[in-house]
């Protein structure tokens, strides 16, 4: 054979090995190209591969489904929105984020062609295809999951404000309960002075008196708040209309208000009725709009509003629980320096204030939050720094209507009274209080028997029932309760006249002064002139003849 046929069929059989080479490897890539495309649509998450410059080279069914578009309107897109964060402008900072692999996943919004949000997880790894570098970028769904931990950390949020709470409201009644003690001493004594001072005609002297009672009584009022809050006192609930009741009250919060300061008001007409104690429900509109007026000491706009708000379904800012229902709302709004978002987490804290110390008592909010929720009411704050301030306060509506009932006044005082006549058993365990209450009826003319044990008054009772014209006695004992003590009372002696006083009044109800035969029941710090017109009533009525 010649080395020129040699030389040709060299060249041949090279072409022939090229050839059968490059049909293995369409082969293989058309091999591998469908390997690549049953996985890639197999694939549970949305897979999308990008190029570096953040265009869709590819993706699969998944996302597809995820973001409602389709595979040819995610191919045509310069820079997909996989969140809400990721555009263009931000394309290097997301894929850096993404391809971290040593970051914490975080659930993050993403946008349904609907426009419906739902989250996602977004990772990513570096990837060669035809031999270039792409990111695979993997979008796990998360919207179940971050929805339900939503729910479980606003569940948790509103368990520890409600222990919050609760435990404030525990501390407070006993507090209260010894203040109240302390303070009725104290007032009880300015006005036996009082009175004994103005048959000496000491002006200056009764001068110093009146304060130190108008100082008592700031006392008082404030304990009340305490207890409003704690819910160890209660409001006097009827249905009444909120309307009615605001309009008077505008025309004291106008006369707190500076020249600076422009008030309006917008009050619905014929709107439905609410369970609430209108004297609270003053307070609370009167507290809200002088915590407006501090926040404006520059000077603003104050709004109120009344309205109703039908199909409400809010979060309530100070309970955390869900409020939804037909609701009389009331709205509050200034144009102040606004509440920060740690703020605004606390502005129901009992003690909680951002004013200066000794300025305020920190209660003014946190006794809004009591006499709104002990009725089923609820409290929804929007606010922003150096934007003002709106408070939306929602009071359910009642089905029924009924009369408004209006308090007496209890600021009449007894002077120059007649003296009674009569035996008290009086049972306190607290050695200055019962001293006090002593002092006090002696000086109307009646004769005192004092206890500080229930049981002991009890068994000296036993001995002469018919001794006594009439029983006063402290709820809040040790060994035995001022109810238990009545009931016992009672046995030996039927329709004997008690009055029982306290200093909290979690354990007492209508029903429970009932059967132990109460006559009258008082709340400390006691009310004088109420104190003596029931022990009046009781003598007056036991003198008739039979």
């Amino acid at each position: 054979m010649s080395r020129t046929t040699t030389s040709t069929s060299s060249a041949q059989a090279e072409r022939a090995a090229a050839e059968i080479q490059r049909l293995d490897a369409e082969h293989a890539f058309s091999t591998s190209e469908g390997r690549y495309r049953a996985i890639f649509n197999a694939a549970v998450d949305g897979l999308a591969l990008l190029s570096t410059g953040g265009d869709i080279v590819d993706v699969n069914s998944a996302m597809e489904r995820l973001y409602g578009f389709s595979r040819d309107e995610l191919l045509a897109a310069a820079a997909f929105q996989f969140t809400c964060g990721a555009s263009s402008e931000n394309w290097e900072r997301f894929a850096a984020q993404i391809l971290d692999q040593n970051a914490i996943p975080i659930a993050e919004k993403a946008v349904h062609r609907d426009g419906r949000e739902f989250y996602i997880e977004p990772r990513g790894v570096t990837v060669n295809f035809q031999n270039q570098p792409h990111i695979l970028v993997i979008i796990h769904d998360v919207t179940e999951r971050t929805i339900a931990e939503k729910q479980r950390t606003a569940l948790e949020a509103r368990l520890r404000q409600s222990q919050k709470m609760e435990d404030f409201g525990q501390l407070t009644g006993g507090v209260a309960h010894d203040f109240n003690n302390i303070l009725t001493s104290i007032l009880g004594y300015v006005e036996l002075a009082h009175e004994h001072v103005e048959s000496m005609d000491d002006d200056k002297l009764l001068r110093y008196l009146d304060r130190a009672r108008r100082s008592g009584e700031h006392a008082r009022e404030l304990i009340q708040k305490m207890l409003t809050f704690s819910r160890g006192q209660h409001g006097d609930a009827s249905a009444i209309d909120l309307t009615e009741v605001f309009t008077d009250t505008v025309t004291l919060i106008e006369s707190m208000m500076p020249a600076d300061i422009e008030l309006t008001w917008t009050f619905a007409a014929e709107l439905p009725l609410v369970m609430q104690d209108s004297v609270q429900v003053e307070q609370v509109l009167i507290n809200l709009c002088l915590n407006a007026r501090d926040a404006m000491p520059a000077g603003g706009a104050l709004k109120i509003a009344l309205a109703r708000a039908t199909g409400e379904c809010v979060v309530c800012s100070s309970c955390h629980s869900d409020a939804h229902g037909d609701f009389v709302e009331l709205v509050v709004s200034d144009t102040g320096t606004g509440i920060t978002s740690a703020v605004r987490e606390r502005i129901f804290d009992p003690f909680f204030s951002t004013r200066d110390a000794g300025k305020s008592s920190g209660l003014g909010l946190s006794m809004v939050h009591g006499i709104v929720h002990e009725h089923g009411g609820h409290l929804v704050v929007s606010s922003e720094p150096e934007r003002g301030t709106t408070i939306r306060v929602l009071f359910p509506v009642v089905a029924t209507a009924a009369a408004v009932e209006t308090g007496i006044s209890s600021d009449a005082r007894a002077n120059s009274l007649p003296a009674l006549d009569g035996n008290i058993l009086l049972v306190d365990d607290n050695a200055d209080v019962a001293e006090f209450v002593e002092d006090l009826l002696s000086e109307w003319g009646l004769e005192v028997s004092v206890f500080h044990d229930g049981h002991a008054a009890l068994e000296c009772f036993q001995v002469n029932p018919k001794r006594y014209a009439l029983a006063i006695v402290d709820q809040a004992m040790p060994g035995i309760s001022g109810l238990d003590l009545a009931r016992l009372m009672e046995k030996h002696r039927p329709e004997f006249p008690i009055i029982l006083y306290t200093g909290h009044s979690d354990a007492v109800n209508d029903e429970a002064l009932r059967t132990a035969g109460v006559r009258v029941f008082l709340q400390k710090p006691l009310d004088f002139s109420v104190l003596r017109r029931s022990i009046e009533e009781i003598l007056a009525e036991d003198a008739k003849p039979s």
